[in-house]
């Protein structure tokens, strides 16, 4: 199984555990929530695979209209439907947005909030982690080290903006343990993801003048304030 696959497999079992939004799963269940019910039975897991959608559209329904209709549905894009997806479909419920949909993909261990971690994971491209890690304290508005849905819609909307007057300086990014030194490795996350090592030792040992394993910031930036701006 793919990285990918498993992400949204845990994306459909969320899907069928959470409340939502306009639906009675606390109480009597809906017609909605009763069709899927019906229709899960090969085998009952939570989901409707295709064959199982195909017996809440009108009998004799042709594969062409079948395909369309399960596609039209499957916004998560797996191999089969969820609840949410099913009373998206029936007009039931909203969809929900592709930041939420983001969201939730993102949320890896399911605690309803987006870390460092996760962000680097949901991040694409060879970017460097420090600029992952500036993204994440820039939208981090409230300081938790967390995201909250709210805070991720503001990111993947491109309306997280930083505090007025407040600066972002490669050392202090990829100073991790706030030490005002960089190891190797604190010094290789400025480089873009997937560098190779050797290539970092050149620079990290061209750098390292007195050969003592980790830069300060005049060996990494001669010239450049040796202690962090007051906050």
């Amino acid at each position: 199984m793919t990285m990918t696959s498993t992400i949204l497999t845990r994306l459909s079992l969320l899907a069928c555990a959470v409340a939502l939004p306009g639906t009675a799963l606390a109480g009597a269940p809906t017609a909605g929530e009763l069709e899927f019910a019906a229709a899960d039975i090969a085998p009952a897991d939570g989901s409707l695979n295709k064959e199982e959608f195909t017996t809440t559209l009108p009998e004799g329904s042709k594969p062409k209209f079948v395909n369309k209709q399960f596609k039209k549905a499957n916004f998560v894009k797996s191999e089969s439907l969820t609840l949410e997806e099913y009373l998206v479909y029936i007009g039931d419920i909203e969809a929900p947005t592709k930041q939420e949909l983001s969201f939730r993909v993102a949320d890896l261990n399911l605690n309803g909030g987006i870390d460092l971690a996760e962000l680097n994971t949901a991040t694409p491209g060879k970017s460097p982690f420090i600029n992952i890690v500036k993204t994440f304290l820039i939208a981090d508005d409230d300081a938790n080290d967390e995201l909250s849905r709210a805070e991720w819609t503001l990111l993947k909307t491109g309306k997280a903006k930083p505090a007025k007057g407040e600066k972002f300086l490669k050392f202090v990014l990829a100073d991790a343990n706030e030490n005002n030194q960089l190891t190797n490795l604190e010094f290789a996350s400025t480089f873009p993801r997937g560098t190779v090592q050797a290539k970092v030792d050149v620079k990290f040992d061209k750098l390292d003048k007195n050969d003592d394993t980790f830069l300060t910031r005049d060996e990494y930036n001669p010239g450049a304030p040796k202690t962090p701006p007051a906050p």
